[in-house]
C-alpha cells in the first residue's frame, strides 16, 4: 500500500507534548484542517502508557478526518493504538521484523541518512 497523493502532506510531531501552552492534539487538529493526512506520533520522552494514550486520542482524532497515523520507534504502541503503521530508526526492529509484527496491511516508514 503505497502513499496517494493526499497523503503527501506529513506531520511529524517533534518530541514535545506541550507547543507554546497548546495542547499537541489540539495542533494536529489545526495541522489536519490545513490539510495534513498522515501524522507521525514522535514523542521520543514520554513513556509507554502516556504515549499509548496519546496515540489513542490521536487515532480517533485521524480517524476523523480520514488521515494516517504511524508510531515512531514503538511497534507494541502502533498495534495497540490501532495505528496504521511505524516509523522505524536506525536503532529500531528491522523493517522485515516490524512486517511480521505488523502485518502487510499497513504503513512501515524507515530513516535513512545516506
Amino acid at each position: 500500500m503505497g502513499l496517494a497523493a493526499v497523503d503527501r502532506l506529513y506531520l511529524i510531531t517533534d518530541g514535545s507534548s506541550v507547543y507554546g501552552g497548546a495542547d499537541l492534539v489540539d495542533k494536529v487538529i489545526e495541522a489536519l484542517k490545513g490539510g495534513v493526512r498522515l501524522v507521525q506520533l514522535r514523542e521520543k520522552d514520554l513513556g509507554g502508557k502516556d504515549l499509548l494514550k496519546l496515540a489513542l486520542r490521536l487515532r480517533s482524532v485521524t480517524d476523523n478526518f480520514g488521515a494516517r497515523l504511524l508510531i515512531n520507534d514503538r511497534m507494541d504502541v502502533a498495534l495497540l493504538s490501532g495505528a496504521d503503521g511505524a516509523h522505524l530508526g536506525q536503532s529500531s526492529v528491522p523493517a522485515s521484523d516490524a512486517r511480521k509484527m505488523l502485518g502487510g496491511g499497513k504503513l512501515i516508514g524507515v530513516s535513512a541518512h545516506s
